[in-house]
């Protein structure tokens, strides 16, 4: 018979702090990283835009989102292209996580 402590197993696997959470974020930090970088490549003729940095995560336990904040017209621009799949900024960094 195997009792788990639940106490334990919360921090292992649900926190921020603990193994699960601190792989999720470096893993969260590195699609993000590349995510910033496609969006500065698709804005590449316009290089003094800053809407890479509208780019950003957050962490709730051990759960990651990655997206681009409300900033203006770019970021709106963007955020709607990824969702109709015509410009994939974020989805071509999820490989920056494997």
């Amino acid at each position: 018979m195997i009792i788990l402590n639940e106490s334990a197993v919360r921090l292992l696997l649900e926190t921020e702090d603990g193994p699960l959470g601190r792989f999720i974020q470096r893993k969260a930090e590195q699609i993000t990283a590349q995510a910033q970088q496609n969006v500065r490549d698709y804005f590449v003729s316009a290089p003094s835009l800053d809407v890479d940095q509208d780019v950003d995560f957050s962490m709730q336990g051990s759960t990651a989102t990655i997206g681009i904040r409300d900033a203006g017209s770019k970021s709106r621009r963007l955020a709607q292209s990824q969702s109709e799949g015509r410009v994939n900024w974020l989805l071509k960094s999820l490989e920056a996580g494997r």
